[in-house]
């Protein structure tokens, strides 16, 4: 029989000593829960690698005297090495000298773009992901951030019993605050395999922007639902005892940091609410603005109703911003119309959203138009 992390969850250590002994894992009664979990989930995965694959992969574990094992000395082998590698990291969380250092960063950096991927080895005591469950427990929803060709999103993974996550579909994240996050996914799922599991998840991903973000390290979340958008039928989660809200927070709060740091030119995270409170004021004077960053010399081209407001919001984040020169309009919607059209014109020199590698003529032709 193989089991899902789900079922693992659930049971007793005393059942979970027994399926690994059967396992032939040695020791088990030495483990900590969650890692003998990881332990019976990679040894169930690893019994249906061939040789070959199986030495790749203790290599890649950095497991020492590979090649003179057989495969089930091998497979004991590497268990063990990731169990020490767990119990290392659960140490770390207790200790306060590391304090959140267990946000444990993957980076990598695409030769072609040189562009970083963001992801996580370790989050908490769980691996990559927090993991979540349905209030039937039949759906584990688990979601993280990353940061992926220049954009930060919000990723989730879903172990499905009968369905997987659409184009359309819709999931929230309720606060304790009565605060609700909305996100509409815009593709379709796709398969993914755990290094560690035999079973298949389905990822899916939505840009997050800063205030999000920040819902998220501020608040204490209590619970999510998910819409589907074929069917109008709907799950939710149920209360959040099985995940610590504190865990959020830090993931949370360790994505933004690692995202400043790593980050070479590192672009402020949009402010979803700050346009969507300017929006209502339509009738509102409005400028259109030209800002840079002194640190990268990317240029903004940006519109609000107030640009100096912008500009400290702005500089919140990253005090290297400052506003050049801005345009005010009668209302929002000529602003808006005016602010598309510089878009429009400088479009090859996009780097992402309202952001432009400009050069010195294209930054003065810009100014003078926003002076006139």
């Amino acid at each position: 029989m193989v089991y899902d992390i789900l079922e693992l969850c659930d049971m007793l250590m005393t059942e979970l000593v027994d399926i690994a002994t059967k396992l032939s894992i040695a020791n088990a009664i030495r483990y900590e829960k969650n890692s003998l979990i990881y332990a019976i989930l990679d040894c169930q995965a690893m019994h249906n690698l061939q040789m070959p694959e199986l030495i790749a992969y203790a290599e890649k574990q950095n497991v020492s005297n590979i090649f003179l094992c057989d495969k089930q000395t091998l497979i004991q082998k590497i268990l063990e090495t990731e169990a020490a590698n767990i119990d290392n990291n659960l140490r770390a969380i207790n200790s306060p000298a590391i304090g959140n250092k267990y946000n444990e960063p993957i980076i990598t950096v695409d030769p072609f773009t040189n562009r970083k991927t963001i992801k996580w080895s370790m989050l908490s005591d769980w691996r990559d992901f927090i993991y979540t469950k349905s209030i039937d427990e039949n759906v584990c929803l688990s979601f993280t951030f990353n940061h992926i060709d220049g954009e930060n999103y919000l990723v989730f993974q879903i172990l499905p019993v009968d369905f997987i996550l659409s184009k359309g579909d819709k999931i929230y994240f309720l606060f304790d605050n009565g605060k609700v996050l909305e996100f509409i996914l815009t593709n379709k799922s796709f398969k993914v395999r755990k290094p560690w599991g035999a079973i298949d998840w389905y990822e899916s991903k939505v840009t997050i922007s800063g205030d999000n973000l920040r819902a998220f390290q501020d608040n204490e979340f209590k619970q999510w639902k998910i819409t589907f958008c074929k069917t109008n039928h709907y799950i939710t989660s149920g209360d959040t005892a099985s995940v610590s809200s504190a865990k959020i927070k830090k993931m949370a709060t360790a994505f933004r940091e690692v995202i400043k740091r790593e980050t070479e030119n590192f672009l402020p995270f949009f402010d979803q609410s700050l346009e969507l409170n300017e929006e209502a004021n339509v009738s509102q004077e409005c400028h259109v603005y030209l800002m840079i960053d002194y640190s990268n010399n990317y240029h903004k081209i940006g519109i609000a109703n107030n640009p100096d407001f912008r500009e400290k919001t702005l500089q919140s984040e990253k005090p290297t911003i400052e506003l050049i020169a801005a345009k005010k309009f009668i209302n929002r919607k000529i602003a808006s119309s005016f602010e598309k059209a510089l878009h429009t014109a400088y479009s090859k020199k996009r780097i992402r959203g309202e952001w432009f590698r400009l050069d010195a003529v294209e930054i003065n032709e810009i100014k003078i138009t926003l002076q006139s």
